[in-house]
């Protein structure tokens, strides 16, 4: 049975957890489907609290998006430009999944779950962060296992 076509007016309700993370960091974050990989980047940034400063990749399956523009054309044979390519042509069916990896060194690697498509939703202007949980860990501290480790000396 093929998926339904969604339409870009569709807003999904998505589910981003920060992979290792114990208890879990996560944000909920609403955006429609007619945005596009590079606009939910930025919202994650947002989301997340961080700067926008490392590279990142969206892959789903054996396909992995990022901004084409910030890195060398030897990239581009394998990745598509997250620019150019739409959520609702990425994320399908409600507990589809994606996988965010955002700066390479420290790979903050996140979990996407779609937990809800609202069909026909129109006029979402922009993203939105609707809930979370935790503070997200700072820029360039390690990963997340550099972030534990802060965390624990700090409670020492």
């Amino acid at each position: 049975m093929a998926p339904n076509k969604l339409e870009v007016e569709d807003v999904f309700t998505l589910k981003i957890t920060l992979r290792g993370s114990k208890p879990p960091i996560w944000r909920r974050v609403r955006i429609a489907g007619g945005f596009t990989l590079l606009d939910l980047h930025y919202a994650i940034q947002t989301a997340m609290g961080w700067q926008n400063c490392h590279l990142f990749q969206f892959e789903k399956g054996d396909i992995c998006y990022s901004d084409l523009s910030e890195l060398n054309s030897a990239w581009e044979l394998t990745l598509k430009d997250a620019g150019e390519v739409l959520i609702g042509d990425v994320l399908h069916d409600e507990k589809d999944k994606l996988t965010y990896l955002y700066d390479f060194g420290d790979s903050w690697e996140h979990e996407i779950v779609v937990e809800r498509i609202e069909q026909g939703a129109s006029g979402m202007e922009h993203p939105e962060c609707i809930t979370g949980k935790r503070a997200c860990p700072i820029e360039d501290c390690g990963g997340i296992h550099g972030y534990q480790r802060m965390v624990d000396i700090m409670a020492d």
